[in-house]
């Protein structure tokens, strides 16, 4: 499992915000919009769940998924070689 929290320079936006498709020159405001969704979700859900590792996960995705859905992270299954003709590859996290 992606260990990387929502925010920071091992977060989001910096980790997987160029596989997104965002600008280096916006990082500084994507984080600062990021912050923002993590103050006012920590105020409604009474819960901070920014800096648990994998909610950096697919650019915020395990952020929104344990913040909105109360999913539970877990670690991806080892990659096995048998399993891999199915799978492309590595079986994915289990949210």
């Amino acid at each position: 499992m992606c260990q990387n929290p929502l925010l920071g320079p091992r977060g989001a936006t910096r980790i997987y915000g160029p596989q997104k498709g965002l600008r280096r020159k916006i990082f500084k405001l994507a984080e600062a919009c990021l912050k923002q969704l993590a103050r006012v979700a920590r105020r409604t859900f009474r819960h901070d769940c920014a800096a648990d590792p994998g909610a950096g996960a697919a650019g915020g995705l395990g952020f929104g998924l344990r913040t909105f859905l109360g999913a539970r992270l877990v670690q991806a299954l080892n990659c096995s070689p048998a399993i891999r003709p199915w799978t492309g590859g590595c079986v994915p996290p289990i949210w």
